[in-house]
């Protein structure tokens, strides 16, 4: 796979904890995963700080130095399959 295929997903990122970020996250914890959607479509993907829980008085609360991927769309799941190795587990 070639990092063109992700290039061509519609990835939502947040670059950190932002007030941009904590809106989202808020807006989503409250009406759940249709409102991933713009333009009636969803995101192919979603990343960002990892949200950690909501604090005194509402504020959102991220965990430092950790990011989470959220995978929307088969599209995406498809072209991030070709970057996954499977393992067997032990048993």
């Amino acid at each position: 796979m070639l990092r063109s295929e992700i290039e061509k997903l519609d990835v939502l990122t947040f670059d950190g904890v932002t007030d941009a970020w904590a809106d989202f996250i808020a807006f989503h914890k409250r009406f759940g995963p249709k409102g991933l959607l713009h333009g009636e479509m969803p995101y192919d993907m979603v990343a960002g700080p990892m949200f950690r829980r909501f604090g005194k008085n509402g504020i959102v609360r991220a965990w430092p130095d950790r990011i989470q991927f959220s995978i929307h769309t088969e599209e995406a799941a498809n072209v991030l399959q070709g970057y996954t190795t499977w393992k067997s587990l032990p048993e």
